[in-house]
């Protein structure tokens, strides 16, 4: 992927540098970078993965295990953080004093021999052009001697956090130190070509590290796939449940808060066998993913989803009593209401999402929304509205027409995750008493959601989708799904 800003371009990459990464993980980690950046491939290593950057100024490497909270902020930070550097730097990344990182971790008051320089594998910046100038060196050299003669650094006094990890480094002058071949790590190349070419490394800086999380497979790569299987394992019974009681909003504020995170590593570890080790840090970090999936911020009054025109459809439609649907976008209204479709009054309307405050908001849309896009009242996405409100009428007037229709529809409001559909039943007991038997069920990219991705994996989220709508078709006369399938973007349409 790239982003066109002005005349630069910033490309994304991943790199995947752990071969032990089990292949559901490597599946389910290629299927969220694909949701995020519209990721194809995965690299072995940054040298192949540089080489398939094409003219892209910049190169944003990605390595297999960040998961990101706000992604759409990423370039704009990238983008701002490059314009305040000079162009006189090769790499930007996760900076590792090591010999800081030692005392400070080991608690001891030196190092011998001492050790160098190298960059966390989280994310680095590439400036392609100075990558080019230098001739393209690798990432990671091989050397045959024991010792190596390299730089002396000039580091920053100021770290990002604690005492190892400098805002920037380097060449010190002409000195140079000996390092012993086997304290080289991740990236000291690049390092090494920056300082003896009079470049300076900056370290990452907090308005980007604020987007994203690390889960750390590199420490420990067989506890981290094991540890990936206990999670989802729980997470499909009791352990949702958990999350769920847990107060999640207060959780993705404060940062700071670890009381609820720490009760729910506890909790897990007392439900995972007891010979059974954990990787701590995955479980925070996945602990955090899943709480954010229930602090969504507002609501989205319409989405980019147009509706599926299809002659079978089309025939079925007419008959259909009751659409259901998530509370974001206004796919059952266009789905409804459009100029493809025959239509019916007398319809019912049921809209679900996990939180009551989205479902506050919505009943006071379709109430209060006079159906143009300048409504005051609301924040509303002009462009999005057009492709894909808009373009199912066949002008604005049949829109406002057809929206007052809407209005005077039954509407229901159900607080359902639609994960514990099957287990609580919200959805079926609304369509129960309201003696549904024709319904068009609306899913949209519910089941593949980038986290959900990570959180669940593929094959549970398979299952989930499969028995979520097995269980709400039954007994019913007619039933419609559309939604996203787990593999990219394309849509599905069920008729059972």
């Amino acid at each position: 992927m790239f982003l066109h800003e002005g005349t630069r371009e910033i490309a994304v990459k991943v790199v995947n540098n752990n071969p032990l990464l089990s292949k559901e993980l490597n599946k389910d980690f290629h299927s969220y970078y694909r949701r995020m950046f519209n990721i194809y491939k995965i690299y072995n290593d940054v040298d192949s993965a540089l080489a398939d950057v094409k003219n892209e100024n910049y190169c944003i490497v990605l390595y297999c295990g960040i998961l990101f909270h706000r992604k759409e902020e990423l370039f704009s930070n990238v983008k701002k953080f490059i314009e305040s550097v000079t162009d006189n730097w090769l790499v930007i990344g996760h900076i590792i004093d090591q010999t800081q990182s030692e005392i400070f971790w080991k608690k001891i008051d030196n190092v011998y021999p001492s050790k160098w320089y190298y960059l966390w594998p989280i994310l680095q910046i590439v400036n392609c052009r100075t990558w080019k100038y230098l001739n393209n060196p690798v990432y990671n050299k091989s050397i045959d001697n024991v010792n190596i003669e390299l730089p002396a650094v000039e580091r920053s006094i100021e770290n990002i956090h604690d005492t190892y990890t400098p805002l920037h480094i380097k060449k010190n002058g002409s000195e140079t130190v000996i390092i012993q071949n086997d304290f080289l790590k991740n990236g000291w190349n690049y390092l090494k070509e920056s300082l003896e070419n009079n470049l300076t490394v900056y370290n990452v800086p907090e308005d980007i590290r604020n987007l994203y999380t690390y889960t750390y497979p590199d420490n420990d790569i067989e506890l981290y796939n094991q540890t990936f299987k206990i999670w989802r394992n729980f997470i499909q019974d009791e352990f949702t449940d958990l999350l769920i009681r847990t107060d999640t909003n207060n959780l993705y504020k404060d940062k700071h808060n670890d009381l609820k995170i720490n009760k729910i590593v506890k909790r897990i570890k007392k439900l995972s066998p007891k010979t059974s080790k954990l990787h701590d840090r995955l479980i925070e970090r996945l602990a955090e993913c899943h709480a954010r999936t229930f602090s969504v911020q507002g609501l989205t009054h319409f989405n980019s989803e147009t509706i599926t025109v299809d002659p079978t459809l089309k025939l079925l439609i007419k008959d259909i009593d009751t659409f259901i649907a998530p509370c974001q976008g206004l796919k059952d209204f266009t789905f409804a209401y459009n100029r493809y479709y025959e239509q019916r009054e007398n319809l019912t309307f049921i809209h679900y999402d996990l939180t009551n405050n989205i479902l506050k908001e919505k009943k006071n849309f379709i109430k209060n929304w006079n159906g143009k896009i300048n409504d005051s009242n609301f924040t509303l996405d002009q462009k999005i509205a057009q492709e894909s409100i808009e373009s199912s009428f066949s002008s604005h007037e049949e829109l406002l027409e057809k929206w007052k229709i809407y209005q005077k529809q039954k509407h229901f409001f159900v607080c359902q995750n639609l994960f514990l559909e099957e287990k609580e039943g919200r959805i079926k007991k609304c369509l129960q008493g309201n003696k549904s038997k024709n319904v068009f069920f609306l899913y949209s990219d519910i089941f593949q959601w980038q986290s959900n991705l990570i959180l669940y994996g593929h094959d549970i989220l398979q299952k989930i989708k499969d028995d979520t709508l097995m269980y709400i078709s039954k007994d019913l006369d007619l039933f419609i799904a559309e939604g996203k399938a787990l593999d990219g973007d394309k849509i599905e349409m069920w008729n059972l």
